[in-house]
């Protein structure tokens, strides 16, 4: 059985979505549904990833075909020096739909933000401009996201990100340089700073 906290990312009767994405660090899973992506899951991050299979009632959504395409994108390190293009940005909040939509040329990606807060958003929208094989502290993030003082917040936020790698909580480290907690192991955040600074 699904844990109650993932099925509590789509409403009653909401047809959903769950898809399987293998990747250099392991396993993932793309919760989503028609409309945008609800969460990016570290199989050995969470202990029910046993009860996920990929079951789409349908053709798979466009949203979740998009954060495969991003993924691949990422993994494979098309960034190169001088050229930042297929980096995730620029980003909107449309408050309205409660969406956070990332555009790069070919796709947008579309991340439902209900679950969260607006001052929880802003930090993650202030997080997605920072650039690949670059890091910034829990203070920094909060002094940028116009909360001071707000490096605990931060910190929380960073725990209840939905979207790693995406929204990229592993480029935020402590103050004094060292790496921090992890969702999905301090391991694997070493490995997604490494790998962004060999391609950029």
């Amino acid at each position: 059985m699904i844990d109650p906290a993932i099925l509590n990312l789509f409403r009653p009767g909401e047809a959903a979505c769950y898809s399987r994405y293998s990747a250099p660090i392991g396993d993932m899973f793309i919760l989503g549904n028609d409309i945008a992506v609800k969460a990016l899951i570290f199989k050995d991050s969470y202990p029910g990833w046993k009860a996920f299979v990929s079951h789409c009632a349908g053709a798979e959504p466009d949203c979740i075909h998009t954060m495969k395409i991003y993924l691949d994108e990422y993994f494979s390190g098309p960034v190169r020096r001088g050229n930042r293009s297929s980096l995730p940005l620029p980003v909107k909040f449309s408050a309205k739909d409660n969406l956070l939509v990332i555009m790069n040329k070919t796709a947008e990606l579309k991340l439902d933000m209900a679950p969260f807060t607006r001052k929880e958003i802003s930090v993650y929208r202030e997080l997605i401009k920072v650039p690949a094989g670059s890091t910034i502290s829990y203070g920094h993030l909060a002094r940028r996201s116009g909360i001071p003082g707000g490096a605990r917040f931060v910190g929380n936020a960073m725990a209840k990100n939905n979207f790693p790698i995406i929204v990229p909580c592993h480029r935020v480290i402590k103050s004094d340089g060292s790496m921090g907690n992890y969702s999905g192991g301090v391991h694997i955040k070493k490995f997604l700073l490494d790998h962004e600074k060999s391609f950029c």
